[in-house]
Parts: C-alpha cells; structure tokens; sequence
C-alpha cells in the first residue's frame, strides 16, 4: 500500500504542478493578448496623428499662399492706384520729399544770438528698419 500511496501522492502532486503551470501560461498568454491590442491601438492613434499633421501642415500651407495673393493684389492696386491718382505735376510736387528737413541737433546760435536752423536735403535716416 506504501507503493500505492506513493503512486497517488506522485499524481496529485503532478495535478497540482499542471494545474499551476497551465494557470500560469493562460494568465500570460491574456497579458500578451492584452498588450498586443494596446501596440495596435498605439498604432492606430499614432497613425492618426500623422495624418492630422499632415492635414494641418497642407491646410496652413493653403491658407500662406492665399495670403501671398491677397498681399499681391493688394500691392498691385496700391500701385496702380498711385500711377492713376497722380498723373498731374502739382500732385507728384506735393508727393516729392520736401527739399529741408530739420536737423533738432544742429540747432545754432548765430552771430546775433539768434538761433539759426541749418537744413540738410536729405531726410534723417530711419534706423529702426
């Protein structure tokens, strides 16, 4: 009975030993199912992204060169505005620099005291373009 005894306590042993083993390998295999569908949902919204991307990037692409022909045709009624509403002489006098600007620094004192203002024919330079 000793050898029987052991034979059953062998099998029960095994039994339990399988039972863990297939307990185990089922529960690995659901946390393999489980990261195999977060991969492929990564994926998906990756992929997605990538074309809101592109989608944006051709959209603002769009609308830049909208703005180039609006700022072109825009230049060119400025233009052709200018050349059609100054076509006289006294128009294109008043349009022209005024030959004196006033130089504030050069501002002097003359030999009667008085303060003169030197002129220049040039406007001051515009450092701040």
């Amino acid at each position: 009975m000793s050898t029987a005894l052991a034979v059953v306590i062998a099998l029960l042993i095994g039994v339990v030993i399988g039972f863990v083993v297939g307990w185990v390998t089922f529960k690995q295999r659901g946390l393999d199912k489980q990261l195999e569908h977060e991969l492929q949902q990564t994926r998906k919204n990756f992929q997605e992204y990538q074309s809101e991307v592109a989608t944006h990037i051709s959209r603002t692409a769009d609308l830049l060169g909208k703005i180039q022909e609006t700022y072109e045709t825009v230049q060119e009624h400025v233009f052709s505005g200018a050349q059609r509403l100054n076509l006289d002489s006294t128009r294109q006098s008043l349009l022209q620099p005024t030959a004196h600007y006033i130089d504030h620094q050069s501002l002097s004192a003359g030999e009667s005291g008085h303060k003169t203002i030197e002129t220049h024919s040039q406007p001051p330079k515009d450092y701040a373009g």
